[in-house]
């Protein structure tokens, strides 16, 4: 049985400690995942199926960090995110990125607007199309503690407030196929999206450059 010195313990307890402090930071970069269109999915509208534009404002805000979820059939159409003015006039000949894998995840990793349209022929005309607007969420202050004969106040920068309930229908075929899905975390199959995105890989290699060195000291330590 080895014996082990106490550096070596020491060591091995801060690697440990480093270790849970990378998973820590690779977890703080999840936000939550939307499936767009809800049961409906990325398809051409159909009447009484899927209405972007009422999906989108039955979201609450899209934060830093959350992930929109396409699913779709390969062929048949495919996510394009472009430029604001392409997004008006549906044309994907110009296009900041292109995805045709059937199971897009695209995390939002700046703030501003995303515009995502159909690059298929005639499916951006019918509506295959929507934005978004993407903010960092507020971080929210300690709340004071209560004083008697004090009255309560809400917190306006607590979670994320529930959108108007006359926002998009909330019976009936097309409110079900459109509720927004959130996850806080999910997995889905491998994607390969056509255009990395490099802000994306940039957010975890602080994580990444963490884990190499844990390991290069142990394997230091323990040969």
């Amino acid at each position: 049985m080895p014996m082990w010195s106490s550096s070596a313990l020491a060591m091995l307890s801060l690697s440990n400690f480093f270790l849970v402090l990378v998973v820590g930071l690779v977890d703080k970069t999840r936000g939550e995942v939307f499936a767009v269109g809800g049961a409906a999915g990325w398809r051409v509208p159909q009447a009484g199926k899927v209405n972007y534009t009422e999906w989108v404002a039955m979201l609450s805000t899209l934060n830093f960090g959350d992930t929109l979820l396409f699913t779709y059939a390969t062929g048949e159409h495919n996510v394009v995110q472009v430029g604001e003015e392409d997004f008006r006039r549906c044309r994907a000949t110009n296009p900041i990125a292109t995805y045709t894998d059937g199971q897009t995840l695209i995390n939002l990793a700046k703030e501003g607007g995303y515009w995502f349209i159909c690059g298929f022929r005639g499916h951006c005309l019918q509506g295959q199309k929507f934005m978004v607007d993407v903010v960092t969420p507020a971080i929210r202050a300690p709340a004071p503690n209560p004083t008697s004969g004090s009255p309560s106040v809400s917190d306006p920068t607590g979670p994320r407030s529930s959108p108007p309930t006359n926002s998009a229908p909330s019976s009936g075929p097309l409110g079900s196929a459109l509720a927004p899905q959130a996850w806080s975390s999910i997995s889905f199959p491998a994607f390969s999206p056509s255009v990395p995105n490099p802000d994306n890989s940039a957010r975890h290699l602080p994580a990444q450059i963490v884990a190499m060195v844990v390991f290069s000291l142990m394997g230091f330590f323990f040969v």
